[in-house]
């Protein structure tokens, strides 16, 4: 038997009293039992191989020092296998946040090569209110997102339209077209006037640059909303309040463009009793919050003026004016200054590219120019060119959009004369990249003979050519080399390296195609695409009665009834 020693018992009595002190009191009997175990087990030669024993099959026997002896233990009932839980329901994915970035980059058309899937990407609601008479309109902002408009509501195009005309309603939404998440929807109404002459036709939705700002506003007084939102969040930062002047001029607020939110507004000239006018037409650049406090303005003695603000980063702010023997003339401003360019000038118009403008000048009694020249955007000539024969002029148009801007972007200038030869001239240098031979071009009306047709557009393979569903001619546009290019057929809408034509869908055989023609709503029309370059169809879908297509940020949507839908 081992020999008691009083100093090895001390010091296990002090271990385990350490032990029950530093254990949470709901744990104390648990494991004051498992310490008294350990201390038996400890002392080894009083227990043997007993203490072991107990200690690792859990203490069952061994009587509990705190509780007494333990209660009986009833045997164990036998239990039924666990039954697995059923998986949760899918649940539809979340979609990723796409961020809004305002800048004045192109906006370029994302094309869908290949049949996309039966469903569509995603599905969005439009106003349950909308009807035949609430046309939908789409104004692309940023890359993946787009304005879309439904209504105002209009005269209807066949009077056998159903249409509830006694209230005018807009709706209004800034969708991320990646996803189809609508932002923020707003809806306008207001009552049609009694003669129902003005609905809200002259009604606009602008965007006010890269401010981050939308002006929606109406020519006539007291139709619809006048006020400016904020982009991001859809709301109202303010009223638009106009003079009874500028609502006399009919004419609508203009955005200046860039990072400003400005506008021009002219603003109509008083008159007297017999119609005569007593002071001058004036037009001014001001914020669309506080238009009495114009940045400049500028008077003209006229009985009528219009202004065209280019739109494309140009300073050239041109205005057309008349005066009481009817002799038309131009002024040309600065847009930013309101200082004088050019004034009263009978020989001279202006077309506007990307970043850059072109003036005609030397007019013939056809209107056409015998010279033109590059203009910057500051106004500055950049190069000129001159014929003693009336020049035909033309835009390409490429492929993208400005945001905020409906118009094809054009850098490319083309030049035809009566000598047979088509000029390309880089609008923003003058460099000619190249002269061809312009024979094979089509001429106004499909004719071969005259000026060719100035209806040419630059595709995504970078080919020039004549818009005609058959015939004209197309080009190489980096070498001028005549391209034999196969007929594509004439698209509703175009892409970078696509045409999307529908037959059988809204105006274009379907839904509001003619006065006075009936459809019948449950006969589909087709979607089809083609190959850009070679006119191969890539693909095709049936399309409802009353279905459109267009390019929404850049991606391609269809829109019927009262859904707008992603295809691409």
């Amino acid at each position: 038997m081992t020999e008691f020693d009083p100093t090895r018992s001390d010091a296990i009595r002090s271990l385990l009293i350490e032990t029950v002190e530093q254990t949470p009191r709901r744990d104390h009997r648990r494991h004051l039992r498992i310490a008294i175990i350990a201390v038996l087990a400890a002392l080894g030669g009083g227990l043997g191989t007993a203490a072991v024993a107990v200690a690792v099959t859990g203490g069952v026997g061994l009587p509990d020092a705190l509780s007494g002896p333990p209660a009986a233990t009833a045997p164990a009932a036998p239990t039924a296998p666990a039954t697995p839980a059923p998986p949760p329901p899918p649940t539809a994915p979340v979609p990723t946040a796409h961020p809004l970035v305002l800048s004045d980059d192109v906006i370029v058309p994302h094309d869908v090569l290949s049949a996309p899937a039966a469903d569509p990407l995603w599905t969005l609601a439009l106003p349950s209110w909308r009807q035949e008479c609430d046309y939908v309109s789409v104004l692309s902002v940023a890359d993946g997102y787009a304005l879309i408009q439904v209504g105002p509501t209009a005269q209807p195009e066949d009077l056998s339209f159903d249409c509830d005309l006694g209230s005018v309603r807009l709706g209004l939404s800034l969708v991320d077209t990646t996803t189809g998440v609508a932002r923020w929807n707003r809806e306008w109404t207001w009552q049609n006037d009694q003669q129902g002459a003005h609905f809200g036709g002259d009604l606009q939705v602008k965007l006010l640059g890269t401010s981050g700002r939308v002006l929606v506003s109406s020519t006539y007084r007291d139709v619809g909303p006048q006020e400016v939102l904020d982009l991001a969040s859809g709301a109202t930062l303010g009223p638009v309040h106009r003079s009874a002047a500028a609502w006399a001029s009919m004419q609508p607020l203009q955005p200046v463009g860039g990072s400003s939110s400005d506008v021009i507004e002219v603003a109509a000239a008083e008159l007297d009793a017999s119609g005569q006018p007593t002071g001058p037409w004036t037009v001014q650049r001001a914020d669309p919050l506080d238009l009495s406090a114009p940045s400049w303005t500028y008077a003209v003695a006229a009985t009528g003026l219009t202004a065209r603000a280019p739109g494309n980063g140009s300073f050239l702010l041109e205005l057309g004016h008349q005066d009481a023997t009817g002799r038309r003339s131009t002024d040309v401003l600065d847009i930013d200054s309101g200082s004088v360019m050019v004034q009263d000038s009978v020989d001279r118009s202006y077309l506007h590219g990307d970043r850059f403008s072109v003036r005609e000048s030397d007019l013939d009694s056809d209107g056409r120019p015998h010279t033109v020249a590059g203009i910057d955007p500051a106004g500055n000539e950049l190069w000129t060119r001159s014929s003693d024969t009336a020049l035909g002029i033309s835009l390409a148009g490429e492929t993208g959009v400005r945001p905020g801007s409906p118009v094809p972007i054009a850098s490319t200038v083309l030049l035809f004369g009566d000598d047979g030869r088509i000029e390309a001239v880089d609008g923003l240098t003058g460099e000619t990249r190249w002269v061809a031979d312009d024979s094979a071009c089509l001429g106004y009306g499909g004719a071969t003979d005259g000026l060719p047709s100035r209806e040419f557009a630059v595709d995504g393979a970078g080919v020039l050519r004549q818009q005609y569903q058959s015939g004209g001619c197309a080009f190489d546009l980096a070498t001028g080399k005549a391209v034999d290019a196969p007929e594509v057929p004439r698209s509703t809408t175009d892409g970078a390296l696509a045409r999307y034509r529908l037959t059988g869908g809204f105006g274009t055989g379907g839904l509001w195609t003619y006065k006075w023609e009936q459809t019948d709503p449950s006969v589909p029309g087709s979607g089809t695409v083609y190959d850009i370059t070679t006119g191969a169809e890539l693909w095709s879908r049936p399309i409802a009665y009353d279905e459109s297509w267009t390019f929404a940020g850049g991606r391609l949507v269809s829109i019927t009834g009262t859904t707008i839908a992603g295809l691409g």
